[in-house]
Protein backbone atom coordinates (compact mmCIF):
# COMPACT_ATOMS: atom_id res chain seq x y z
CA UNK A 1 0.00 0.00 0.00
CA UNK A 2 1.60 3.29 -1.08
CA UNK A 3 0.96 6.76 0.36
CA UNK A 4 -1.97 7.37 -1.99
CA UNK A 5 -3.72 4.23 -0.76
CA UNK A 6 -3.08 2.17 -3.91
CA UNK A 7 -2.44 -1.51 -3.26
CA UNK A 8 0.86 -2.67 -4.79
CA UNK A 9 2.07 -6.13 -5.68
CA UNK A 10 5.56 -7.39 -6.53
CA UNK A 11 6.06 -8.75 -10.06
CA UNK A 12 9.21 -10.41 -11.41
CA UNK A 13 10.61 -8.55 -14.42
CA UNK A 14 12.63 -11.36 -16.03
CA UNK A 15 15.76 -9.24 -15.62
CA UNK A 16 18.57 -11.02 -13.77
CA UNK A 17 21.67 -9.87 -11.90
CA UNK A 18 24.36 -11.46 -9.76
CA UNK A 19 23.96 -11.04 -6.00
CA UNK A 20 27.05 -11.20 -3.78
CA UNK A 21 26.62 -11.49 -0.02
CA UNK A 22 29.33 -11.28 2.61
CA UNK A 23 30.04 -13.82 5.31
CA UNK A 24 33.28 -14.64 3.61
CA UNK A 25 34.54 -12.58 0.68
CA UNK A 26 32.16 -13.25 -2.23
CA UNK A 27 33.96 -13.66 -5.55
CA UNK A 28 32.53 -13.74 -9.07
CA UNK A 29 35.05 -14.33 -11.86
CA UNK A 30 35.51 -15.34 -15.48
CA UNK A 31 38.52 -16.33 -17.59
CA UNK A 32 39.21 -13.83 -20.38
CA UNK A 33 41.76 -13.41 -23.14
CA UNK A 34 44.39 -10.71 -22.89
CA UNK A 35 42.30 -7.59 -23.63
CA UNK A 36 45.05 -5.91 -25.67
CA UNK A 37 46.57 -2.49 -25.30
CA UNK A 38 43.42 -0.44 -24.64
CA UNK A 39 40.15 -1.74 -23.25
CA UNK A 40 37.06 -0.62 -21.36
CA UNK A 41 35.54 -2.17 -18.27
CA UNK A 42 31.90 -1.33 -17.59
CA UNK A 43 29.29 -2.69 -15.19
CA UNK A 44 26.25 -1.72 -13.14
CA UNK A 45 26.42 -2.13 -9.36
CA UNK A 46 24.16 -1.62 -6.36
CA UNK A 47 25.23 -1.62 -2.71
CA UNK A 48 21.86 -2.91 -1.50
CA UNK A 49 22.68 -2.78 2.22
CA UNK A 50 24.99 0.21 1.81
CA UNK A 51 28.26 -1.18 3.16
CA UNK A 52 31.20 -3.20 1.88
CA UNK A 53 33.95 -2.81 -0.69
CA UNK A 54 34.05 -4.10 -4.24
CA UNK A 55 37.50 -4.76 -5.74
CA UNK A 56 37.81 -5.55 -9.44
CA UNK A 57 41.02 -6.90 -10.95
CA UNK A 58 42.61 -8.95 -13.69
CA UNK A 59 44.40 -11.88 -12.10
CA UNK A 60 47.40 -13.78 -13.43
CA UNK A 61 48.20 -16.52 -10.96
CA UNK A 62 49.00 -14.87 -7.64
CA UNK A 63 49.54 -11.46 -9.24
CA UNK A 64 46.79 -9.04 -10.20
CA UNK A 65 46.14 -5.79 -12.05
CA UNK A 66 43.80 -3.59 -10.00
CA UNK A 67 41.01 -2.06 -12.07
CA UNK A 68 38.52 -0.59 -9.58
CA UNK A 69 37.78 -0.20 -5.87
CA UNK A 70 34.28 0.93 -4.89
CA UNK A 71 32.94 1.39 -1.36
CA UNK A 72 29.32 1.56 -0.26
CA UNK A 73 28.26 4.84 1.32
CA UNK A 74 24.67 4.01 2.20
CA UNK A 75 21.85 1.79 0.91
CA UNK A 76 21.12 2.25 -2.81
CA UNK A 77 17.68 1.70 -4.32
CA UNK A 78 18.93 1.65 -7.92
CA UNK A 79 21.95 0.54 -9.91
CA UNK A 80 24.91 2.87 -10.46
CA UNK A 81 27.05 2.64 -13.61
CA UNK A 82 30.83 2.27 -13.72
CA UNK A 83 32.88 2.63 -16.92
CA UNK A 84 36.58 3.25 -17.37
CA UNK A 85 39.14 2.86 -20.15
CA UNK A 86 42.57 1.39 -19.39
CA UNK A 87 45.93 1.06 -21.10
CA UNK A 88 47.08 -2.51 -20.68
CA UNK A 89 50.73 -1.50 -21.16
CA UNK A 90 50.47 1.08 -18.37
CA UNK A 91 48.86 -1.46 -16.05
CA UNK A 92 51.61 -3.99 -16.71
CA UNK A 93 54.32 -1.40 -16.12
CA UNK A 94 52.99 -0.78 -12.61
CA UNK A 95 52.76 -4.40 -11.48
CA UNK A 96 55.90 -6.53 -11.29
CA UNK A 97 55.41 -10.22 -11.94
CA UNK A 98 52.29 -9.95 -14.10
CA UNK A 99 52.70 -11.45 -17.56
CA UNK A 100 52.07 -9.03 -20.42
CA UNK A 101 52.35 -11.79 -23.00
CA UNK A 102 49.49 -11.42 -25.54
CA UNK A 103 48.68 -15.12 -25.11
CA UNK A 104 48.11 -14.81 -21.34
CA UNK A 105 44.66 -15.86 -20.10
CA UNK A 106 43.51 -13.66 -17.24
CA UNK A 107 40.79 -14.03 -14.68
CA UNK A 108 38.50 -11.00 -14.35
CA UNK A 109 37.40 -11.06 -10.72
CA UNK A 110 34.85 -9.13 -8.65
CA UNK A 111 35.64 -9.46 -4.95
CA UNK A 112 33.04 -8.16 -2.47
CA UNK A 113 33.91 -8.04 1.21
CA UNK A 114 32.75 -6.25 4.35
CA UNK A 115 34.89 -7.35 7.32
CA UNK A 116 32.88 -7.54 10.52
CA UNK A 117 29.53 -7.31 8.72
CA UNK A 118 27.94 -10.56 7.65
CA UNK A 119 25.07 -10.35 5.19
CA UNK A 120 26.05 -7.20 3.29
CA UNK A 121 24.65 -7.40 -0.25
CA UNK A 122 25.96 -6.14 -3.58
CA UNK A 123 24.35 -6.65 -6.99
CA UNK A 124 26.17 -6.66 -10.35
CA UNK A 125 24.73 -6.50 -13.85
CA UNK A 126 25.61 -5.67 -17.48
CA UNK A 127 29.30 -6.48 -17.04
CA UNK A 128 31.40 -5.75 -20.12
CA UNK A 129 35.11 -6.04 -20.86
CA UNK A 130 35.80 -4.96 -24.44
CA UNK A 131 38.46 -3.44 -26.65
CA UNK A 132 37.89 0.00 -28.14
CA UNK A 133 36.35 -1.51 -31.28
CA UNK A 134 33.60 -2.97 -29.08
CA UNK A 135 34.74 -6.60 -29.24
CA UNK A 136 33.75 -8.21 -25.94
CA UNK A 137 35.89 -10.65 -24.00
CA UNK A 138 33.08 -11.73 -21.67
CA UNK A 139 30.14 -14.13 -21.93
CA UNK A 140 26.81 -13.77 -20.13
CA UNK A 141 27.70 -10.39 -18.65
CA UNK A 142 24.02 -9.45 -18.38
CA UNK A 143 22.97 -12.82 -16.85
CA UNK A 144 20.01 -13.05 -19.22
CA UNK A 145 20.65 -16.78 -19.62
CA UNK A 146 18.86 -16.95 -16.27
CA UNK A 147 21.98 -18.54 -14.78
CA UNK A 148 25.57 -17.87 -13.76
CA UNK A 149 26.87 -19.88 -16.71
CA UNK A 150 30.41 -18.95 -17.87
CA UNK A 151 31.11 -17.48 -14.43
CA UNK A 152 33.05 -19.02 -11.56
CA UNK A 153 32.01 -18.46 -7.95
CA UNK A 154 33.82 -19.22 -4.71
CA UNK A 155 30.73 -19.99 -2.62
CA UNK A 156 27.24 -20.85 -3.89
CA UNK A 157 25.71 -19.61 -0.64
CA UNK A 158 27.20 -16.15 -1.05
CA UNK A 159 27.07 -15.67 -4.84
CA UNK A 160 23.69 -16.29 -6.44
CA UNK A 161 21.49 -15.25 -9.33
CA UNK A 162 18.86 -12.66 -8.45
CA UNK A 163 15.74 -11.81 -10.44
CA UNK A 164 14.78 -8.15 -10.33
CA UNK A 165 11.23 -7.29 -9.31
CA UNK A 166 9.03 -4.23 -9.60
CA UNK A 167 5.90 -2.94 -7.86
CA UNK A 168 2.69 -2.55 -9.86
CA UNK A 169 -0.81 -1.51 -8.87
CA UNK A 170 -2.96 -4.49 -7.88
CA UNK A 171 -6.69 -4.65 -8.74
CA UNK A 172 -8.77 -3.56 -5.74
CA UNK A 173 -11.28 -6.25 -4.64
CA UNK A 174 -13.71 -3.51 -3.61
CA UNK A 175 -13.45 -1.90 -7.05
CA UNK A 176 -14.23 -5.19 -8.75
CA UNK A 177 -17.33 -5.65 -6.55
CA UNK A 178 -18.61 -2.20 -7.54
CA UNK A 179 -18.40 -2.95 -11.27
CA UNK A 180 -19.67 -6.56 -11.16
CA UNK A 181 -23.43 -5.72 -10.85
CA UNK A 182 -23.17 -3.30 -13.78
CA UNK A 183 -21.38 -5.87 -15.94
CA UNK A 184 -23.97 -8.50 -15.03
CA UNK A 185 -26.76 -6.08 -15.98
CA UNK A 186 -25.22 -5.36 -19.38
CA UNK A 187 -24.89 -9.07 -20.10
CA UNK A 188 -28.56 -9.66 -19.15
CA UNK A 189 -29.75 -6.82 -21.42
CA UNK A 190 -27.70 -8.18 -24.32
CA UNK A 191 -29.18 -11.64 -23.81
CA UNK A 192 -32.73 -10.24 -23.88
CA UNK A 193 -32.01 -8.33 -27.12
CA UNK A 194 -30.67 -11.48 -28.75
CA UNK A 195 -33.81 -13.38 -27.76
CA UNK A 196 -36.06 -10.71 -29.29
CA UNK A 197 -34.04 -10.75 -32.50
CA UNK A 198 -34.34 -14.57 -32.80
CA UNK A 199 -37.85 -15.47 -34.06
CA UNK A 200 -37.41 -19.10 -33.03
CA UNK A 201 -36.81 -18.19 -29.37
CA UNK A 202 -39.65 -18.78 -26.87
Amino acid sequence: LDQSGVHLQTVDTGDFSAELQTGTPAILSQLVDNPGDAFELAFDYQFVTGTGTLSVFLQDGDQSLDLADLTGSGPESAFEHFAQTYSFADLCANFIGVSCDPSTIFKLAFNFDDPGNEGSILKLDNISLADLSGESFLLNGDFQTGSLSNWQINDSQHVQLSEEATLVAAPEPATLLVFMPGIAGLLLMRRRRLKRADPTSC
